[in-house]
């Protein structure tokens, strides 16, 4: 049993009235406006209040009939209605967080990396939902450093339409429990613009009012954790077994790939916490291709990007470590060339090869990242040409898809360095363009 489980809405500290743990779970599963169905909140009240091993609090039978702390309305301070200031300019968008994504045994998924908060993805057939609490700046900066819990859900099965509900805690109410002030609203998706708010108050005196520009950062927030997770849950995750140390500070790591629709998902983590991530996707504009490589005994991560559209080259790699916190390049390296022998020149004539493919140039390059990748473990790949170049050659080796395209024209020679097929590729095109 995994003993470091996240806390989820069954498990966060609960006050010791029965009435009160009823209304704060009223209020986590509830929604704004479009509540679920009451059939779902009844049973979500009945094992939370039934099942004491979902309820990670330790209250002795004697203190569950004790009374609600009482108020004295009379002589309450005025609320703290202060918003924290917020730069929106330098405010990351929702794509840049780099938040990790865990599934759990019980399905859920555990998202972890937003600062100072809990926030699970919870698997339910009357509709997913997302729970998050404590500190709300991930998706609200203007509510920083104060105690939050609260939850959104899709209202639609285009996942267009976003409910929220979180509620910020005033510390002189109901102790031990999350109630002060209500926030709610609904956000359309497919234009970013709130379709219906309310904000309320225990304290009856004033309210916590969100911006519109907020509301739709916080539904824009959690909207993309919905679906990361919700993806998370069907995907496929493979560990692999090396243990490398990219970030130089004695302490192993483990990386995780996650597959699913298309999509690549490679993550580092150390003590279960997510240092580096890259992705890649099935579309060519979205093609990458990372690499696990180990030279003398010391490990690096390779990025390489061979890169090709109509003819027009560009091939990229990156070798670095995760020292400092960051990418610390070691060594890269670029080549630009062009396979479109006999491009015409402004002045009626025709390109010299020349100036556009220099067999030795691109022999040089290849000879660099080969060399590199045979020292390689391939951790994420989803570059469609060099998979099927791997493929063909059954190791990982580029020996460039373009030179094996067009067999009826050229057919490079197995007994020949990639370098005299280069040579030979280049004079053969310049036959056929020649040719009238």
């Amino acid at each position: 049993m995994n003993e470091n489980m996240p806390r989820t809405p069954f498990s966060t500290p609960l006050s010791g009235s029965a009435r009160v743990t009823e209304m704060r779970l009223r209020n986590i599963f509830s929604g704004p406006k479009k509540r679920p169905p009451m059939l779902f909140l009844a049973l979500v009240f009945a094992v939370c209040i039934f099942c004491g091993n979902l309820v990670s609090c330790n209250v002795a039978e004697a203190e569950l009939d004790r009374p609600d702390i009482p108020v004295d309305w009379d002589n309450l301070a005025p609320p703290d209605l202060t918003l924290a200031p917020v730069d929106w300019d330098s405010l990351p968008a929702s794509y840049e967080l780099t938040p990790f994504y865990t599934l759990e045994e019980d399905g859920n998924v555990r998202i972890t990396n937003l600062g100072d908060t809990i926030v699970v993805w919870n698997r339910s057939d009357l509709g997913n939902f997302l729970y998050f609490a404590e500190d709300p700046a991930f998706c609200c900066p203007s509510l920083a450093g104060r105690v939050a819990e609260g939850s959104a859900q899709w209202q639609d099965d285009s996942q267009e339409v976003l409910s929220v509900g979180f509620f910020i805690n005033d510390s002189r109410l109901m102790d031990g429990t999350i109630h002060g002030y209500y926030l709610e609203f609904t956000v359309d998706r497919n234009n970013w613009t709130v379709l219906e708010s309310e904000f309320t108050s225990d304290v009856g005196d004033g309210t916590l009012e969100l911006s519109e520009q907020e509301m739709v950062y916080a539904a824009q927030v959690l909207s993309t954790l919905m679906r990361d997770a919700e993806w998370t849950a069907a995907a496929d995750m493979t560990v692999f077994p090396q243990h490398p140390d990219l970030n130089r500070d004695g302490v192993p790591e483990e990386i995780r790939l996650y597959s699913h629709e298309g999509v690549q998902r490679v993550y580092v983590l150390e003590d279960g916490t997510p240092i580096h991530y890259q992705e890649g996707h099935n579309v060519h504009i979205g093609w990458n291709a990372v690499f696990l490589c180990t030279l003398e005994g010391e490990d690096y991560l390779l990025q390489y990007n061979p890169y090709m559209g109509q003819g027009a080259a560009g091939y990229h790699y990156f070798l670095f470590t995760l020292e400092g916190g960051g990418k610390k390049v070691v060594r890269e390296n670029e080549l630009y060339f062009d396979i479109n022998f006999g491009m015409p020149t402004p002045d009626g004539g025709v390109a010299n090869p020349d100036d556009f493919f220099r067999p030795d140039e691109i022999a040089d390059f290849m000879e660099e990242v080969n060399e590199l990748l045979s020292h390689s473990v391939q951790l994420l790949n989803t570059d469609d040409n060099l998979l099927k170049t791997f493929q063909r050659e059954g190791r990982l080796e580029d020996t460039l898809r373009f030179l094996h395209i067009e067999p009826e024209v050229f057919t490079p020679d197995p007994d020949k360095s990639l370098r005299e097929n280069l040579w030979d590729y280049r004079n053969t095109m310049e036959r056929e363009v020649s040719q009238p």
